[in-house]
Parts: C-alpha cells; structure tokens; sequence
C-alpha cells in the first residue's frame, strides 16, 4: 500500500470515529429527553390516585377542614397503592397542599395542589412538576324552620 491509501484511510477512519461520536451524543440527548417526558408522566399518575381519592374522600366527607382532607386522601392513597406516601418517580415525596377557598359559600371548591420536585430534587426551581385540581363541595348546613 501507498503512502497516499495510508492516508485516505486514516481520513476515513477518523472522519467515521467523529461521526460515531456525533451520533451517539444526538441518541443520548434524544434518550434523555424522553427518559424526563416518561419520569414526569408516572409522577402524573401519582398525581390522578390522589385525585381520585380527594373525590372519593369528600363524597363522604363533605365538611371536613383541609387538613382532615389530606389526611383522608393521603390514607386512602395508601389503602389504594400499598405505598405510605406518594412518591414521584425520580423517589422522592410527592408534597400535596389542600387550599380551601372561601368556606363562607355554600357551594365553595377544595383545591389540591400536587408537586414533585422534578429532575434537579430541588423544589421551587423550573423542572418542578405541579398540578393543582379544584373540585366543588356543598357544604352541608342546618336551617331551622321558622315557628308556627
């Protein structure tokens, strides 16, 4: 072999060990962000159990204070999925906050708020994965009828 067929070859071989490295980083990030898209969806479905189980805990709860609900949607959670908390799925703590609007109005909307620290473990930052979800509830109240 020429010193000229050395050379080309070299050229080649380098030219396709640039191209590999190219390519696998392109996969990597494609990999990546796909692997994030999928993590925030099952912490998604963490967030619908704790949303059925608000509905399903004010269906027969119907006058408790916040703090009673989310101690009724954390305990139904934990019959429903066999876990003691909701977890996200990167493992940590899934934080629910029960937010009550104005408890003066008959018919006043309960909102729970749900969220995972996201990817960085780090609450309050933009990779934070949060849902809030209002759902109505009529306060039941007593009248009394007026005397004869």
């Amino acid at each position: 072999m020429s010193k000229r067929h050395i050379k080309r070859i070299v050229l080649l071989l380098a030219i396709a060990l640039i191209l590999f490295f190219v390519v696998s980083h392109v996969v990597s990030l494609a990999v990546d962000v796909y692997t994030k898209q999928w993590l925030g969806m099952m912490t998604q479905d963490e967030f619908g159990i704790l949303i059925v189980e608000m509905s399903h805990y004010l269906g027969s709860h119907p006058d408790d204070t916040p703090a009673e609900i989310k101690k009724g949607v954390l305990e139904g959670y934990a019959k429903r999925t066999g876990k003691k908390v909701p977890l996200d799925a990167w493992g940590r703590r899934i934080t629910v906050k029960i937010i009550r609007e104005d408890s003066s109005v008959v018919n006043s909307s309960i909102i729970i708020e749900m969220r995972s620290a996201g990817v960085d473990g780090v609450t309050g930052t933009p990779d934070d994965v949060v849902q809030q979800r209002g759902v109505m509830r009529r306060i039941t109240t007593t009248t009394s009828s007026p005397a004869d």
